[in-house]
C-alpha cells in the first residue's frame, strides 16, 4: 500500500497545475502549487526534502485553499509562501488528534536540533473545530533550529494549542494571528495559543525526548484573540531553562486567562505588550506555586540537573495590562519561585527556586479585583516606574505585594491609586521602597510586616484610609517620606513589641489621629514636620 500511494502522489505530482522556477515580485519560487490538493503541496514538500540545501533552500508557493485530511510533513530548508486568501482547512475525523503540520513525518524519532532552515509563510490555517472534536493542535514544530512563522492566522483549535513548540533554536514569529480557540472545559482554560513547551512524552509528544529545550525565541507584532492563554507554556523540567526568549510589541485580546506565561525563563524580554481584556497578565515562575496557575514541575532523575541560582538579565516593560474579572485568581504581573525544604518529600530538587535579578519597568496596570504585582522569593529585582490603577469596586487589590522572601529588591518611582494597600511587604529583607506616589489606598498606604534591614524613602502618601505607613515585627529606616490625609488612624504605626524604627526627615499631616503613634515597639524620631494631626503628633504606648 505504501508503494501505491508513494506512486499515486508522484502522479499527482506531475499531473497538477504545477509551475517550476516561477517569479511574482521579489520572490522566486521552485514550484507553484495551484490546483488545491494536499497531495500536491506533500509532493512538493516531499521534493523539497530530496533537493534543498542550506544555500539553496526550496521554496514551495500556494495559491489556492485546500482540505488537509492527512497532515502535511515539513522537512528542512523548505519555505511555504501562500497568496492573500488561501485557507487551509482541516477536515479529519472528530476523534483524532492528528495535527495540521508538523516537522518531519509522523512517529518521528528526531534529536536535539535536528530540522534546519523553515519557512511558513501566510495562509488562514483553520482547525475548523467545533464541540464534538476530541481535541488537537493545528502545528507542532519540534526539534529544529532557524524556524519562522510570518503573516499566518491559526484558529479553532480543540482543547489544545494552536501552535506547539518544543526543543526549537532561534525561532522567530512575526505578525501572525491566533484566534477563538474552542474549549471543552469551561473551567479549564490554561492553553497557550503559542506553547512554547519542555519536551517530554507528557507534554509535545514529539521527537525523542532529551535536554534540548527552546531558547532565542522571538514572538513580535502578533496578534491573540479570544483564546485560553496568549503565548509561554505552564510546564518545566526542573533544572533546565529557556534563554533568550522575547515577547514584545504583541496584542492579546479577550484572553480567560494569562498573556504570557513563563516558567523557567533566563535573560529574556517581556515588552511592549498591550494585554486588554484578559485574565491575567503576565505569569513568570520557577517552580509550580499554590495559585490556580495550572503549572507542572517535572524531574528528569537519570539527566542529573541541578537549580541556576545565577542572576537573570530578563526585563519585563512597557507592557499595558487591562484585567478581567474571570475564574481565576490570576495576577496583572506574578515573579514567583519558591524554596524546597531538604527534608520535603516530593520530586522536586531541593534548594532555592528563587527569581533573581529580574528587572520590571514602566508597565501601566489596571486590574478589577486582583494584585496587581506580586513577588514571592523575588530576589535582588527592581520594581520601578510602574504605574498601578484599581478599578473595581471592592478592596482586594494590592498595589505591589512583596511577599515572601524577596531580599535585595527595590520599589521606586512607581504610582499606585485605589488599591487595598498600595504596598505590602511580609517577611522580606534589605529592601529598598523609594520615592514611590501611592494615593487613596483602602486600608494603608504601605504595610509592612516581618522585614529587617529595610529603607523606605521619600515616599508620597495620600488620602489612605487607615494608616500610612504600619509596621509590625519590623525594623527599618524611614526617611524623607510625606504623607497627608489618613482618613481614620495614623500617619505612621507600629503595632508589635519586636518593631524597631528610625524615622528621620518625614512631613506628615491631616491625620485623624496621630501623625506617628508608636503603638509597641520603639522608634527614634528626628527632624519631622507635623501639622493638622487631630490626637496630635507623636503619641507612644
Amino acid at each position: 500500500m505504501k508503494k501505491i500511494f508513494s506512486l499515486i502522489l508522484i502522479i499527482i505530482f506531475a499531473l497538477s497545475t504545477i509551475t517550476v522556477q516561477g517569479v511574482s515580485g521579489a520572490e522566486t519560487y521552485d514550484i507553484t502549487v495551484s490546483d488545491g490538493t494536499e497531495e500536491s503541496l506533500q509532493s512538493a514538500l516531499y521534493r523539497a526534502k530530496d533537493v534543498a540545501t542550506a544555500k539553496d533552500p526550496y521554496v514551495i508557493h500556494v495559491t489556492k485553499s485546500m482540505s488537509i485530511s492527512r497532515g502535511l510533513s515539513v522537512y528542512s530548508n523548505t519555505k511555504i509562501v501562500s497568496d492573500k486568501g488561501v485557507v487551509y482547512t482541516r477536515v479529519m475525523p472528530k476523534d483524532t488528534k492528528k495535527v495540521m503540520l508538523r516537522f518531519g513525518d509522523l512517529g518521528s524519532y528526531s534529536s536535539g536540533y535536528y530540522y534546519k532552515n523553515i519557512t511558513i509563510q501566510g495562509g488562514v490555517w483553520n482547525g475548523n473545530g467545533t464541540k464534538k472534536d476530541k481535541g488537537f493542535c493545528i502545528f507542532k514544530l519540534a526539534h529544529a533550529q532557524n524556524v519562522k512563522l510570518i503573516g499566518c492566522t491559526f484558529q479553532k483549535d480543540v482543547e489544545g494549542h494552536m501552535v506547539e513548540v518544543g526543543a526549537v533554536n532561534n525561532m522567530v514569529v512575526k505578525k501572525c494571528t491566533f484566534k477563538d480557540h474552542i474549549s471543552l472545559d469551561a473551567s479549564y482554560e490554561h492553553e497557550e495559543a503559542l506553547q512554547l513547551d519542555v519536551n517530554l512524552k507528557k507534554t509535545t509528544e514529539m521527537g525523542n525526548f532529551d535536554k534540548y529545550q527552546n531558547k532565542n525565541i522571538t514572538v513580535t507584532g502578533c496578534k491573540f484573540n479570544n483564546v485560553g492563554r496568549g503565548v509561554g507554556s505552564h510546564n518545566s523540567v526542573e533544572g533546565l531553562y529557556f534563554t533568550n526568549m522575547h515577547i514584545d510589541n504583541n496584542t492579546f485580546t479577550n484572553l480567560k486567562s494569562y498573556a504570557v506565561s513563563c516558567v523557567n525563563y533566563r535573560n529574556s524580554t517581556i515588552k511592549d505588550n498591550d494585554m486588554l481584556s484578559c485574565g491575567g497578565g503576565i505569569l513568570f515562575m520557577n517552580i509550580k506555586n499554590n495559585y490556580k496557575s495550572c503549572t507542572n514541575s517535572y524531574v528528569m532523575k537519570n539527566w542529573k540537573l541541578k537549580l541556576n541560582t545565577k542572576k537573570d538579565n530578563t526585563v519585563i516593560s512597557g507592557n499595558t495590562i487591562k484585567q478581567i474579572v474571570t475564574k481565576e485568581d490570576a495576577k496583572s504581573i506574578i515573579l514567583f519561585g519558591d524554596q524546597v525544604p531538604a527534608n520535603y518529600k516530593d520530586r522536586y530538587i531541593k534548594g532555592d527556586h528563587c527569581i533573581n535579578g529580574v528587572t520590571l519597568y514602566d508597565n501601566t496596570i489596571y486590574t478589577p479585583k486582583y494584585t496587581a504585582i506580586l513577588l514571592n522569593d523575588a530576589k535582588n529585582c527592581k520594581v520601578n516606574n510602574n504605574k498601578v490603577y484599581y478599578t473595581g469596586k471592592g478592596n482586594t487589590c494590592y498595589g505591589i505585594f512583596l511577599q515572601d522572601k524577596c531580599n535585595g529588591t527595590s520599589v521606586t518611582n512607581n504610582k499606585i491609586d485605589k488599591c487595598f494597600d498600595g504596598i505590602a511587604i511580609t517577611d522580606s529583607n534589605s529592601l529598598k521602597v523609594n520615592s514611590n506616589t501611592i494615593t487613596s489606598s483602602k486600608r494603608n498606604g504601605i504595610y509592612c510586616k516581618g522585614t529587617k534591614g529595610s529603607v523606605l524613602k521619600k515616599n508620597k502618601i495620600s488620602n489612605s484610609t487607615s494608616q500610612g505607613m504600619y509596621f509590625t515585627k519590623a525594623k527599618a529606616t524611614v526617611t524623607g517620606c510625606k504623607i497627608n490625609n489618613v482618613l481614620t488612624h495614623h500617619g505612621i504605626n507600629t503595632n508589635s513589641k519586636d518593631c524597631d524604627l528610625k524615622i528621620t526627615g518625614c512631613t506628615i499631616k491631616n491625620c485623624m489621629q496621630y501623625g506617628i503613634a508608636i503603638s509597641q515597639g520603639k522608634a527614634t524620631i528626628k527632624n519631622c514636620k507635623f501639622s493638622g494631626n487631630k490626637s496630635g503628633n507623636i503619641y507612644k504606648g
